[in-house]
């Protein structure tokens, strides 16, 4: 049973690490302007979002407010 279970953790771990592995592709250029923009707002980063999206709206907005960009859920 034991085996198993560390099967299972063993599995999950490296869907993960694959999936993280995946997000290089994401960093283009769209990405550095998006960064860009952020980075240069003045005021607060607007996040909106409606059922499953507000609650991982919310999130982002947690992660930018506690890294100093000062963000607002809407």
């Amino acid at each position: 049973m034991g085996s198993k279970i560390k099967q299972a953790a063993l599995l999950a771990i490296e869907t993960e690490a694959a999936a993280v592995a995946g997000l290089a592709s994401c960093i283009n250029d769209a990405f550095e302007e998006a960064v860009n923009i952020i980075s240069a707002t003045a005021g607060r980063v607007i996040v909106s979002g409606i059922g499953k999206s507000a609650i991982v709206g919310q999130k982002i907005v947690a992660t930018f407010n506690s890294t100093g960009t000062p963000a607002i859920f809407m």
